[in-house]
Formats: C-alpha cells, structure tokens, sequence
C-alpha cells in the first residue's frame, strides 16, 4: 500500500496511464508530484497561470483542512466549534478541488508528458501562486525547489488489529514519498463482515508508537508520525478481517413431555431442548448448526446462532436452547437416547474439535390410559353439562398428560353425607368410597380417579376446584363448567403442589418474569415456556393466574393439535384418542352404598371410638394406639372392603373434633354384616 497527498490523484492516474512511474498496491494521494530528470524550457500562458493559481490555492485549502482536523481530533475539553470549522474547512477544500478538477479537464488533458514536466519545473519553482505581471523563468524555480522535494527512502509503515478472542491481522502501506505525518483510515471486521467495537490498531513498524481503538462500526482513524520523513499523506481503506476464536460445546440436553418431572411415556410428542454453548474471550456469536440423534438416527438439523454470554432475558425467552419436537414414532419405552452435535460439518476452527457433541439418556415408560368416574355431587348437574364436561377434559388430558388414552364412567351419588366434616371435605368422603365402592365391584375395570363434579359457585364464588391429596388423593372435586381444572387437581398427585413464588421464602414474595415458575416439592425455580405453544396448568389460581384453576402460561403441550386454547402446534396434524366407551346416562336410582364414617380420639395411651353414623352399626369399644385397619365383612367372613388409618396429624390441617382423634371412612355396601378393626393382624 502506498501514499499519495489527495489533491493531483486524476494526474497521477495519468502518470500511470503513460507510464510514467508504477504502482504495484494502493497508495496515498499526493498533491504535488515528483520533479522529472528534464531539464527542457516552458512557455507559460495565461492557461498556465491559471492553473498554477488553483495548485497553490488547492494547497492552502488542503492544509487549512488538515489543519482543522488536528485541532478537532486533539482537544480533550472546551472543543465547542471544532467540529463545525473543520467541516468548513472541508467543504471549502472540496469546492477549490472541485474547480481544479474541472479546470485540468478543460485545458490541461491534451498535453504531452514532456508539457506536464515543463510546466511542474516552472510552478513549482514559484514558491506560490504566480502574479500576471511578474513570471518567474523555470530556470529560476529549479534550483530553489529540487533539494526540498527529493523524497528520502524509507521502509514501509506495518499496522497491526487485535482484540481479545480474535486472531491477529497485518496490513503495510508503502510510504515511498517518506511523508511525515500521515492519516491511516479504515475499518475492522470480522469474518463476517461485522464492524468490530473497540479493536487495537497499532503500529508495529515504519513510524513511532501509535496506537487507536476502533468505534462501535469498526472504522478507526490513526495518526502516525513518521521520523526524517517530509510533508504530510493520507491513506484509507486500509482494512483488517479478524478470525474469530472460541470453542463450540453442548452444555445439557432436557427431554420434556407434557407434565414435568414425569415419567416419559412411549408414543408421546418429546421435546428436546440442547442448550450449545460459545467459549470465547470476545462477547460475540457465531452461526452454526446442531444436528440431532435420536436412537442412533439422524433426526434433523436447525440452524443457531450461539452466543458465548447470555443475559437473564435470553434465558427466560429461552433464546439459548434450540428446540426439537420429536413425533410419538420415534419414542418407544425402554432406553431413550438423543445425540446433539454442533457444528457438524467442522466450518468454524476450534483449538478442541473433540468436544462438539453431547448424548442424554432417560427411561420411557409403556403408556397406559388414564381412567376417570364422574360423579355428580347434586341432582342439578344434567347429563348434558356431564357429557360436555367428559368431552373436553378427556381432550384436554390426552393432550396434556402422558397418556395414550382416557376412559371416562359416570355414576350418581347424592348424600348429604357426614355434616360433621367441612362441605368440601365431606364431599371428597362421599367420591372417595364411591371410587372404593365402584372398584370393588369392578375388579377387572377399576378407575384412577373419582371425580365429584359440584355446580358453580357451590363453594363459593371463584372456587372451581379442590383435591385433598393427603386424605383423599383420588377424589378430586371440580365445577362441571371448568372440565380443564381436572388437570390441574390430578397435577397435585403426579407433582405436588402449585408452581408459585409465594410457596418460596427465599424470594420475598418478588413476583417472578413471565414463564418462570417455583415449584416448592423440588425447590428449584426454572423456566417453562420454550415456546409459545406449550402450556402449564400447575398455577396458583390465586395468584392471578387461572383459568378455571388452570393457568395458561405456555409450557409443554407437545401435541399437534390443541383445540382446548385454539391454537395450531408446530408438528403435522393428528387425530386424537379418544375412549369408545359410550356415555352411560345418570341413574335415578337411590345412592349405591352407604358410607361407614368412623371416628375416635387418642387419650392417655388408649384409643377410644365415637358411636359410628351408620345405619346398621354401634360398635363402641376402647383400643390402644397404633396403626389400626378396619375391615367390612360379608356374611361369610369375606372382606367387601378395608381401609388404613391413624391418628390425626396425618390428616393435614383437617382434625377431628378432639386432640388426637382420627377420622376415617369406609364403604359400606349392602350385604355387610360386620366391622372388624385389628392391630398388627390382631382383631381388637
């Protein structure tokens, strides 16, 4: 690269043309040129004049705006007006460039090489713009110019661009003409074409010491001094293409269906999140691509570009994770492995190629269906508002949890039950030994669950649904008008409890961003919502976030249709499973079973029993503390039913009517003849 001052450059092209001097790379502009060897004779005319009025005038302007620039480009403080006078300056060198161009053009382009020498000897000779009346002779201008402008060899000037995490890059620019001072512009970019912020430039060879950062677009603007040298150059578009270094890795892998921290489940929509990581000293990216294994099969590659920092709000939006959604074909129970490879074609260099890929593993399980028997808590709930009820929440459960299936009964009970428990409670002794009850008589077709389906509001405005996971954790209640809220209710069995900050001391009651959630049975505090199509039903209702109980922040619906939100998921289209059990109708028969509600309370190592409330009952007796069974009896001494129980603080915050006293329930279905409680196998 060489350097030329920037005034003559249309007469140094010409030089070129006729070959006069050779340039082999770029060069800075010179406005005056080198003198020639001859030695030959000048007639000057007023064209000549003229344009050796406009040299030197060009000149001057030329240096006011270097001049300006320097002024500008140094002040520290008080540089009001700098700016604004160097863009005077410019401007007015332009304009005086401009009528020096067009000028050369008119008059000048035609002459002879050996005129253009001539004329140079003579101009220059002047020392300054030429008067009409008073010309000097070229034989008096050689002598007094030729010694200043004879350049003096030199070396070249060799810049180099680094930053942290970059390699290196060096450019020369040739300083045949030994300018002095010469202005070095250009940019810094990566191997991309990206500016790069805050890049070193800095002269390692051919002038003093200098050095400049790079603006936030890359371009920079270095000064150098060069010793012994003469006059002053500039140069630009000297620019510097830095490779960027770092090393590419997976840092985790995380299978998701429906439900988190279930079990995975064969033949079910799988996500699978990689999360690659970007080890660099630079705080930039790089675009690369992730290829996914599923069972030691190609699945699909997606492009990402990885960064090597990345903020809170990335993570939430879990920007830093690339999404697989894996069809129900390729999951199948036994071991599941993914592989993820990053970079697999090797396009961007790293100091470690060894360490680009990752392989997870986790168990899935065979699917199995989920059973379901409604149960209607009062003779106002039609068949109708139980069928629509069954539709939806059976859709909602296929889709949701990991369930090939859902199987859904009906049968009435309508009881008044045991008024010396809370309603809710009392309602929840009521589904449960319905469920007993049922299963007892179906031995071959049991149910899951027993859900008591109550009309709106009947527990008071708002409330759409309640499960007693530690009492009767297969009874939940649920409003027929939210059939989405049995999700929920069955979520406290499979995951404990809601997914809330409140439930978390540590995080002083600071709400959370959108998509985290705290799950206090874990501990943990994590992001649900890789994309906008899945959906988390494990909310607290009461901390704004319902929707019949069910809160629609996204999280996992990986299935390729939901129709319970309206909305299309990212996979092909499927059919859903639905059960081809028909609907029975809602019986008007009397309720099925009568319920034994047995009570007592532990007093000074004794247990002691209320009269039960049953029709058929009063056995009272006194028993010591324990763990105790209490057993109905069929006339031939068979078991029709059993429960376990024990004293109340394993009831939760609903107690008996006395310190220490136990409340349990038992069906009690027709042809019962006897209650048998035992200890340890030992009838009491």
């Amino acid at each position: 690269m060489k350097l030329r001052k920037p005034a003559l450059l249309i007469f140094t092209i010409l030089l070129l043309v006729v070959g006069v001097i050779a340039i082999t790379s770029t060069s800075v502009e010179a406005r005056r040129p080198d003198l020639p060897d001859s030695d030959g004779q000048h007639q000057q005319d007023v064209f000549d004049t003229t344009y050796c009025q406009l040299y030197y005038e060009l000149e001057a302007a030329t240096d006011a705006e270097r001049d300006a620039y320097h002024i500008w480009y140094e002040c520290e403080e008080n540089c009001d007006g700098n700016w604004d006078r160097w863009q005077t300056a410019r401007t007015a060198a332009r304009e005086v460039q401009q009528r020096y161009d067009t000028y050369q053009e008119e008059h000048w382009m035609g002459r002879s090489a050996a005129e253009g020498d001539q004329f140079w000897q003579w101009c220059l000779g002047l020392g300054g713009p030429p008067s009409d009346g008073d010309i000097p002779t070229p034989e008096a201008a050689i002598p007094q110019i030729l010694p200043t402008l004879t350049p003096q060899p030199t070396g070249p000037i060799v810049l180099k661009a680094f930053l942290a995490g970059y390699g290196e890059d060096v450019q020369t620019i040739q300083n045949g003409p030994n300018y002095e001072v010469v202005i070095i512009e250009g940019r810094v970019t990566d191997q991309e074409g990206t500016g790069v912020d805050g890049a070193n430039v800095e002269v390692v060879s051919g002038a003093n010491s200098a050095s400049i950062s790079t603006n936030a677009d890359g371009t920079y603007s270095l000064v150098v001094t060069v010793p012994n040298g003469q006059g002053n150059g500039a140069v630009g578009g000297v620019n510097f293409t830095l490779q960027l270094e770092g090393d590419l890795t997976i840092a985790k892998i995380e299978l998701l269906q429906a439900v988190s921290g279930a079990e995975l489940a064969d033949s079910k929509h799988t996500a699978a999140l990689v999360f690659p990581r970007f080890s660099s000293q630079a705080q930039s990216s790089v675009d690369t691509k992730i290829t996914l294994y599923v069972n030691g099969q190609l699945f699909k590659t997606l492009p990402f570009r990885v960064k090597n920092n990345y903020s809170a709000d990335d993570h939430q939006k879990v920007y830093d994770a690339v999404k697989f959604l894996i069809p129900p074909s390729f999951v199948r129970a036994g071991v599941f492995e993914v592989r993820a490879v990053i970079d697999p074609e090797n396009t961007f260099t790293e100091p470690n190629e060894t360490n680009n890929e990752k392989t997870f593993s986790q168990m899935v399980s065979p699917s199995k269906g989920l059973s379901l028997m409604m149960v209607a808590l009062s003779p106002t709930i039609s068949v109708k508002d139980a069928q629509n009820w069954a539709i939806t929440a059976r859709r909602f459960l296929v889709n949701t949890y990991p369930v090939p299936s859902v199987r859904i009964v009906q049968h009435p009970v309508y009881s008044n039950g045991w008024l010396n428990l809370a309603m809710a409670l009392r309602d929840a002794a009521i589904i449960n030994n319905a469920l007993v009850a049922y299963n007892a008589a179906n031995s071959t077709s049991t149910v899951e669950y027993a859900v008591g389906l109550f009309p709106p509001n009947e527990y008071g405005a708002g409330n759409r649904g309640f499960i007693y996971r530690r009492i009767y954790p297969r009874a939940p209640l649920v409003s027929f008008e939210f059939p989405i809220t049995i999700a929920h209710e069955i979520g406290h069995v499979y995951l404990g409890g809601h997914e809330e900050v409140d439930d978390n001391p540590n995080l002083g009651g600071v709400s959370l961003p959108e998509g985290y959630a705290y799950n206090f049975v874990t501990g943990k505090v994590r992001y649900i919502r890789p994309n906008s199509n899945w959906i988390n039903f494990m909310g607290d209702p009461y901390a704004g976030h319902e929707l019949g109980g069910v809160t629609v922040i996204p999280w996992v619906s990986p299935s390729a249709s939901n129709t319970i939100l309206n909305a299309r998921q990212a996979a092909a289209e499927r059919s859903h499973k639905m059960a081809s059990m028909p609907m029975p109708r809602w019986s008007t028969a009397a309720p099925f079973e009568q319920v034994l509600y047995l009570s007592g309370y532990f007093e000074n190592g004794e247990l002691k029993l209320l009269p039960p409330q049953t029709l058929n009952t009063n056995t009272v007796g006194n028993y010591p503390a324990g763990d105790f069974v209490a057993s109905l009896q069929a006339a031939d001494g068979s078991t029709l039913a059993d429960v376990s129980f024990g004293i109340n603080y394993d009831l939760g915050e609903y107690n008996a009517p006395n310190p220490g006293a136990f409340q349990v329930e038992i069906p009690y279905p027709s042809g019962g003849v006897g209650l048998v409680i035992t200890q340890g196998g030992q009838e009491l």
